[in-house]
């Protein structure tokens, strides 16, 4: 398996990669990573562990670390851990849309951290999870200044859209794991 391989050569490589105390974040960073997005994800991170500690009264109860990497495979794709620890891994290619999706990217991931005690991941319901990242991150960009109401409006029409779609008049707690979904435009539209 291809992507597997690529995710197991990642992890491989970054035993040897220097570590940043950035706050309450510890950021392994891939050397390859370029060092404006490695930048941004710095600032994106203080920011959304600031917000979500307010916001919840308190940080993690473990420093969490930070894995961000390029990847060789298309997309991107963001994973937390019982350990506290959150993997992001970036396409390797920036374009000109990606600073607000890697900000938005970012702080989804982290909104997983606090969100684990809401709402744990449940294969069989994963709109719970993902729907209330989704919809955190977009209140604290927006808090945040970095999302306009327009935008946020926009993007729960997009959603709400996506949802009916693939998803059609099925209630979610009809879903069958056959029937298709999206789980993060079902599971914002949701919030």
């Amino acid at each position: 398996d291809e992507p597997l391989a690529v995710a197991f050569h990642h992890y491989v490589l970054l035993g040897k990669a220097p570590t940043e105390r950035l706050g309450q974040v510890t950021l392994v960073r891939d050397p390859a990573l370029d060092e404006g997005r490695a930048q941004q994800i710095r600032q994106t991170l203080g920011e959304a562990m600031t917000r979500l500690t307010k916001a919840y009264g308190q940080a993690p109860a473990t420093p969490p670390m930070v894995v961000a990497t390029g990847a060789d495979v298309n997309g991107w794709h963001g994973d937390t851990t019982a350990g506290n620890t959150m993997r992001l891994r970036l396409p390797r290619l920036a374009d000109a849309a990606s600073a607000s999706r890697l900000d938005r990217f970012v702080t989804h991931e982290a909104v997983h951290w606090w969100n684990a005690g809401i709402y744990r991941t449940d294969h069989s319901k994963p709109w719970l999870h993902e729907g209330h990242a989704d919809w955190a991150s977009l209140l604290l960009l927006s808090e945040g200044g970095k999302l306009d109401a327009e935008a946020v409006a926009s993007q729960v029409q997009t959603s709400l859209n996506r949802c009916v779609m693939v998803r059609g008049e099925t209630p979610a707690s009809q879903l069958t794991p056959s029937m298709r979904d999206d789980s993060y435009a079902c599971g914002l539209t949701l919030m």
